[in-house]
């Protein structure tokens, strides 16, 4: 590289460093403009002097009850030991779990009603880590929420995006649900006051985590715990004609179906109104580890959603250590067609031959759902990888415009062209 550096005129060189410090300026207002940290107390009113605000019904909390907590990470309760201490019959009935992993205050009214993924399989020992945390601290902060764990059968590699797509999918067939907590397995929260509550924004509640020195890798990192609210996201139907402008292509059977285009069940009305449409989900092409976390902080970022996070002493999780496993081929060559998918590839892309239940059940802790993915119906296509080097082109030059304040003629011009 250094040979080839040297063999460009001094003239180039310095353009080349103008450009990497252009480039270097911009991404350090990017950075100033897209990420928020926030404190949770927009979540948190003080508990009232007086009892006059009680009788409206709002749950309140006491700041000094939500504390960091000392999390053991090498012995994990045995599952019935579990479901005896948190949803057995000794349980005060207003503290006891309802079948399905489901809990709500008995003595005030939520904020909103929270469903929690976790994309699952063979990790017995983190699950059951989690859940002890987990369950604990969402009834300190008196949260109405329910569990779900999407598990993956079959030989299939594994793919954390599609399951979250089909859990939120069969989690509105169950109830009306108002935040969507993404959760990984292997995500152990430390402190209480880290609430599991969504805003406007896409919030990223992993801000620290110990394997990362307690800070966030990068800044648009949303892996591990992401929050997505339905009241932020706009209908669907609006997403169209948003496409209308960009450059994708929209064909009127297409927006004639928006309401019914995704899925072939009574669920359709509900998810195309309210949900996180607006990115349209989590890609489905990421089969093994890697890259899909990268693919929906793009899509919120395309979406114009800003990224917030509780402060670095609040936002504090535990990894359990397990072997990492390597990371998919052709990940990076995924990732860099998102553009070229978004529209086409995430929860309007699943049908009924997509992925089949092979069990629902309401155990005492969670409600499972076990699920076999069709492994040929989602893969890369072609067209999609050669639009990327056209899509990344206009890319480039959209950022050189912005960055020189250019008019916005320059800047609307690309669109028409590509």
């Amino acid at each position: 590289m250094y040979r080839l550096y040297r063999q460009v005129p001094v003239a180039g060189r310095y353009l080349l460093l103008c450009l990497y410090l252009c480039l270097w300026v911009f991404a350090l207002f990017n950075y100033s403009s897209r990420c928020r940290y926030s404190q949770p107390d927009v979540f948190i009113e003080d508990w009232p002097a007086d009892d006059s605000r009680l009788k409206s019904g709002r749950c309140y909390l006491r700041r000094d009850s939500l504390q960091l907590q000392p999390i053991d990470m090498h012995n994990a309760p045995e599952l019935h030991h579990l479901e005896t201490a948190l949803a057995g019959p000794e349980v005060p009935a207003q503290m006891r779990l309802r079948p399905g992993g489901s809990w709500a205050p008995s003595n005030c009214t939520p904020l909103q009603h929270v469903a929690v993924m976790v994309a699952f399989r063979n990790r017995d020992f983190h699950l059951r880590l989690l859940l002890n945390r987990l369950h604990r601290m969402l009834r300190r902060q008196l949260i109405k929420y329910t569990v779900f764990v999407v598990e993956q059968t079959g030989p299939e590699p594994f793919n954390r995006g599609m399951l979250m797509n089909v859990g939120v999918v069969e989690a509105l067939k169950l109830a009306s649900f108002d935040c969507f907590i993404f959760h990984d397995v292997d995500m152990i929260p430390e402190h209480d006051r880290n609430v599991y509550l969504c805003d406007e924004n896409a919030r990223h509640l992993a801000s620290a985590i110990d394997e990362m020195r307690y800070h966030v890798m990068f800044y648009n990192y949303l892996g591990a715990v992401l929050v997505l609210s339905r009241q932020a996201m706009p209908l669907y139907t609006n997403i169209s004609v948003r496409l209308s402008r960009q450059r994708h292509r929209i064909t009127p059977e297409w927006l004639s179906n928006s309401d019914s285009v995704c899925f072939d069940s009574p669920v359709n009305a509900t998810m195309s109104s309210k949900n996180f449409f607006r990115i349209n989900g989590f890609s489905n092409v990421y089969w093994g580890w890697g890259n899909e976390d990268d693919d929906i902080s793009a899509r919120t970022m395309e979406a114009g959603m800003l990224v917030s996070r509780p402060p670095l002493t609040l936002g504090r999780y535990k990894m359990v250590r397990h072997p990492k496993a390597v990371r998919i081929e052709g990940g990076y060559t995924h990732f860099m067609a998102w553009r070229a998918r978004h529209y086409e590839d995430g929860l309007n892309a699943l049908r009924k031959e997509s992925y089949t239940i092979v069990s629902r059940q309401a155990m005492p802790l969670y409600t499972n759902i076990s699920v076999r993915l069709s492994l040929s119906r989602h893969q890369m296509k072609q067209e999609w990888l050669s639009k990327t080097a056209i899509l990344l082109s206009v890319d480039v030059l959209e950022l050189i415009s912005r960055y020189f304040n250019r008019c916005s003629l320059f800047h609307y011009s690309l669109h028409a062209i590509f």
